[in-house]
């Protein structure tokens, strides 16, 4: 929740961007030919803190289960390589969805952390596993 002093804060920082503007437009129009400077709308707008908590980890978790999908055609990975990843796949968004409906349908600040280790972890592995298998196996340059 803003409180008083944040939205003072804001307000000043605002004013101190618009003086800035103004300060190099008047520069500018002194050192070149006269110009007209279109006026300076003066808004404000507030955010809730949640609409910077929205990462796209559907599409994330997505496009690595089609890494793991393509790395078995490709044989990069083994099928049982594959199943575990798959599984652990499974877990991470199981725990998104979790997450998001105990945030009301965003993850809360205080989960984003843990959250995103998990992914990263998950997407670290399926990378180092693909790349290993891939020089492994002789497929020539691994893919990542």
């Amino acid at each position: 929740m803003l409180t008083e002093r944040s939205i003072a804060i804001a307000s000043s920082l605002l004013a101190l961007a618009v003086a800035a503007v103004s300060a190099t437009a008047t520069r500018a129009q002194t050192a070149l030919e006269p110009t007209s400077i279109p006026p300076i709308e003066r808004s404000l707008t507030i955010l809730r803190p949640e609409a910077y908590l929205r990462s796209n980890y559907s599409k994330r978790l997505d496009d690595l289960l089609e890494q793991i999908n393509l790395g078995l055609v490709k044989g990069w990975l083994t099928p049982g390589q594959a199943d575990e990843l798959k599984r652990w796949h499974g877990d991470v968004a199981k725990e998104v969805e979790l997450l998001r409906l105990a945030g009301g349908g965003i993850v809360r600040r205080e989960d984003v952390d843990q959250l995103e280790r998990h992914v990263n972890g998950l997407a670290y592995i399926v990378t180092r596993q693909i790349n290993a298998n891939a020089r492994t196996a002789g497929t020539g340059k691994p893919p990542y």
